[in-house]
């Protein structure tokens, strides 16, 4: 949602649809764009491929407000509780970490928008019973606090809000985070680290916080590999501190599972081995060069195991994949398929000088001292 695709819900509809195919758990965030920060040149619009042809159509706020309402009414719950949707908005309490390639700067007279804004997206979640998920950085809760006051920040935050990234929080922002047991998503492997310094997790932990593991999709040097960011995790913090301690592999390895269940508002139901819960349960083969040897089986998986060693994904009791081949769909035809609209979307849209290989490619890029990001 930064920029928000909600110029129409069929995205996420068809998102959901493959989700509920597959057979695995997701939660689909859907939401309106930013009111300020644009991501994008010019207005609001989408561009939908009608025979062969590009028909772009502008769209409102209200406009994405609605079709978010109606993914969250007809997925919210749905494929037997699989699909759950979350309601997300860029930045609940706007980016005062200037963006490099997007500088804004808040004026008095956008403050009422920004409250307006974030009271519906709390009601529209309350009122339908889906978490929040956002971004927080530097400076950002700290000027809630100022501008929309401690009681309406206190309604807006709880346990139902995760906020990605938070790096380079302030004391007063970790203590407010901590005490309203706000879900955080940490980043590991992103660009904001070098921005803005790295997500204080163990304060945020030691002040009450519920800190997960996350990545950054696929944005666009990042994989989803979430067993890839554990241990950049614990390191960015080791290095913080100069203690492995602060921050052990049994804790990291809890912020991927329960901890993020929790996040989710799902520890009722997944996140840990227990008689009653739902069986979402994935099995690791240990025989490989690098998980050997397997002596202490959870520093082995904290530090050294990636999304290739998983070899059977069970989810509600369903094997759907099992000795690394997927049961529920054709995994062939899903990535020529794959391919196919990759290739196709690349001729739309003139992509192809990105994709050529010059001189540059293979040394540095030129006499900048900085770096694009």
């Amino acid at each position: 949602a930064t920029p928000a695709r909600m110029d129409s819900p069929v995205f996420a509809m068809r998102q959901a649809e493959a989700v509920a195919e597959v057979g695995v758990r997701g939660v689909l965030g859907v939401g309106p764009p930013d009111p300020f920060i644009r991501h994008v040149p010019g207005g609001w619009y989408g561009t939908h491929w009608e025979e062969d042809e590009p028909v772009r159509r502008s769209f409102a706020y209200r406009d994405a407000i609605q079709n978010t309402v109606t993914v969250i009414k007809d997925w919210h719950g749905g494929a037997d509780g699989r699909v759950r949707v979350g309601l997300h908005f860029p930045y609940l309490f706007g980016r005062q970490a200037a963006h490099p390639r997007i500088p804004f700067v808040y004026q008095d007279e956008h403050v009422p928008v920004m409250i307006e804004k974030a009271d519906e997206i709390r009601d529209v979640a309350d009122r339908y019973g889906v978490l929040i998920h956002s971004h927080a950085f530097v400076g950002s809760i700290s000027f809630g606090l100022e501008k929309f006051g401690r009681e309406r920040v206190n309604r807006l935050l709880g346990p139902d809000l995760v906020l990605a990234h938070c790096n380079g929080l302030t004391d007063e922002e970790v203590e407010v985070l901590g005490e309203e047991q706000v879900g955080i998503a940490v980043v590991p492997f992103t660009h904001e680290n070098i921005l803005y310094g790295v997500c204080p997790a163990v304060e945020l932990l030691r002040a009450g916080a519920n800190v997960t593991i996350s990545t950054d999709g696929t944005a666009p040097y990042c994989s989803y590999d979430l067993l890839k960011e554990i241990p950049r995790a614990m390191w960015a913090q080791w290095t913080r501190f100069e203690d492995q301690n602060v921050l052990p592999p049994g804790k990291a390895l809890r912020m991927v599972t329960i901890d993020a269940a929790r996040a989710l508002g799902l520890q009722a139901s997944i996140g840990s081995l227990e008689v009653g819960k739902l069986a979402d349960i994935i099995l690791v083969d240990l025989a490989s060069p690098h998980l050997t040897p397997d002596a202490f089986v959870p520093r082995l998986l904290a530090f050294y195991a990636n999304g290739n060693d998983v070899e059977t994904v069970i989810v509600n009791g369903k094997v759907l994949m099992q000795h690394g081949e997927v049961l529920t769909v054709d995994e062939g035809a899903v990535l020529e398929m794959a391919r196919r609209q990759s290739a196709l979307a690349y001729e739309r849209f003139g992509i192809s000088e990105y994709l050529e290989v010059g001189e540059g490619f293979w040394r540095t890029g030129g006499n900048s001292k900085k770096v694009a990001v």
